[in-house]
């Protein structure tokens, strides 16, 4: 068979069977008189319920990239600030003043630790005095998370097993690195952004959902009160709607009306 046959007899059978698969739902939805009486109202309320989960996720997955980008950049301006401060300050070996630099630093904020390091990534300055004149001990299972300008974002596990974010940049005189500044916060302040974003996400299935059910529910309600309206009946059964009872046979029996 031929190309062109081949593919207009494959149309055909994705025609054929689109069509019985709507006329088979359509036939279902109808034996069901909810689905029935409120068919168009349950079509749009879906369209529009589809629309509003689509761009509200699609809204917080930007808010939340967004919030990233601002806690990466926000925190690798810091480094950067504090390595241009310690710059002098370690070119005079003046580790006193270095260290009043890390202590003055980590006040401004959720720091874990900060330090400054020699050229051969010796200590010189630290939060935690004790590890001062030591080698300096990366992240363990250290993991790339960005690069911004010429800071270094990497995440992983501290000395004390504790999840951390760190951020460094080297410290350079006349294009020389003599050393670098690094400091570290905790991990889940990154993670508590996408934590929010999902239970942002859930409170936008949930209260979409519930208005669409609330409306769905109107408007059966409103659909069953107009039609007990237009058929009044009188107390005793005599008249109903533009029916008149002419005879009654015997009670609880059939009727005859006219």
């Amino acid at each position: 068979m031929p190309a062109s046959q081949k593919t207009s007899a494959t149309m055909l059978w994705l025609k054929q069977l689109t069509t019985s698969t709507f006329s088979s739902i359509n036939a279902r939805v109808d034996r069901i008189a909810f689905l029935r009486r409120n068919k168009r109202a349950l079509g749009a309320l879906l369209i529009c319920w589809l629309v509003t989960m689509f761009g509200g996720y699609f809204l917080l997955d930007s808010l939340g990239t967004r919030q990233a980008v601002a806690f990466l950049t926000e925190h690798s301006a810091a480094v950067e600030n504090l390595a241009n401060q310690s710059a002098p300050i370690l070119l005079e070996e003046d580790f006193l003043g270095l260290n009043r630099e890390v202590s003055e630093f980590v006040k401004k904020g959720d720091v874990l630790f900060a330090a400054i390091l020699n050229h051969e990534k010796k200590v010189v300055a630290h939060t935690d005095a004790e590890k001062f004149n030591k080698p300096y001990q990366d992240l363990t299972d250290a993991t790339a998370i960005d690069t911004i300008g010429d800071v270094m974002v990497q995440s992983g596990r501290s000395d004390e097993g504790v999840a951390t974010i760190t951020f460094a940049q080297n410290i350079t005189y006349s294009g020389v690195k003599i050393g670098s500044a690094v400091f570290g916060v905790p991990d889940k302040l990154l993670k508590s952004i996408s934590t929010r974003i999902r239970l942002f996400k859930i409170l936008v299935f949930l209260i979409s959902t519930f208005i669409a059910v609330a409306v769905v529910l109107g408007l059966n309600r409103r659909k069953n009160g107009a039609g007990a309206r237009k058929l009044p009946a009188s107390e005793d059964g005599s008249v109903i709607g533009p029916y008149r009872l002419k005879e009654k046979i015997a009670q609880g029996g059939m009727a005859e009306l006219y």
